[in-house]
């Protein structure tokens, strides 16, 4: 583990590549192989699933047809049977044994190791946040939010109540509204969110727009349990779970000091 952690905190200034993590192109070819054999094994469990159930359904028509027309019937019926034991033989040898070919090759720790830098890495940049869909938005930083050891769920689209995450942590429960705008966000927005956190009867309450806030938005915010958190704010949250990777979540701090915390204003 020790090895894994240096060679993830060296990667916080450059990006990440595959001899950072003792993997050569051959490895790559190989786990890739494997993964997208897996991958298409897994997709085609449900249809052999399914064959089962329908070849049990079929076979007493077909031995009540072997009564009838024995040559036919028993050429039907040794046809679903094979059907069944080629399923059994997919289902119980071929995707467990794909499988273990992928978990058991040395390199894949290294590869999953790998990946995960190089999403981490993309997510400490500008680009990243800002070209997200509202909907990727909120996930993202729901991800973010339980890196940093907290418990984050996503709310459905419909009637969310102007909450998009909740958080939870410490028994202390906060609500999030997520904007992907490209202009700052007006008091409109967060005089909804404070309503909301009353309503939810939350602990406090935490307001993330990439583009920023007015100066309406920082002055209503003043004295109430309320975080204005910005792309800025966000990618000093990624960079510190980047370099800290080795630390417990409980050491991260939910937001940048008190003097920076409100976030970028825009008159």
């Amino acid at each position: 583990m020790g090895n894994s952690i240096s060679r993830l905190k060296a990667l916080t200034n450059h990006p990440p590549t595959p001899a950072d993590f003792g993997l050569t192109a051959e490895d790559l070819a190989v786990i890739k192989g494997l993964e997208s054999a897996a991958k298409t094994a897994e997709r085609w469990q449900l249809p052999f699933l399914t064959a089962p159930a329908i070849i049990g359904l079929v076979l007493p028509f077909a031995l009540a047809f072997n009564k009838v027309n024995w040559i036919k019937g028993v050429g039907l019926s040794t046809f679903l049977l094979s059907g069944l034991f080629v399923t059994l033989v997919y289902l119980l040898v071929f995707v467990p044994f794909i499988e273990r070919r992928l978990h058991r090759h040395p390199k894949y720790r290294g590869y999953l190791e790998f990946t995960d830098a190089v999403t981490q890495y993309e997510k400490s940049k500008r680009a990243f946040w800002l070209n997200l869909s509202g909907l990727a938005f909120e996930q993202q930083l729901a991800d973010l939010y339980t890196r940093l050891g907290f418990s984050a769920n996503v709310t459905k689209a419909s009637g969310d109540e102007g909450v998009d995450i909740v958080l939870t942590r410490n028994r202390k429960t906060i609500i999030v509204q997520c904007k992907q705008h490209s202009k700052p966000v007006g008091p409109a927005i967060v005089r909804e969110l404070y309503g909301a956190m009353i309503s939810f009867k939350a602990d406090s309450a935490i307001l993330a727009c990439t583009s920023g806030f007015t100066v309406g938005v920082s002055r209503f915010v003043k004295g109430k349990p309320i975080e204005l958190i910005d792309v800025d704010a966000i990618l000093r949250m990624q960079e510190k779970l980047n370099s800290d990777v080795v630390n417990n979540a409980q050491g991260v701090i939910l937001c940048p000091p008190h003097s920076d915390r409100r976030g970028r204003t825009a008159a």
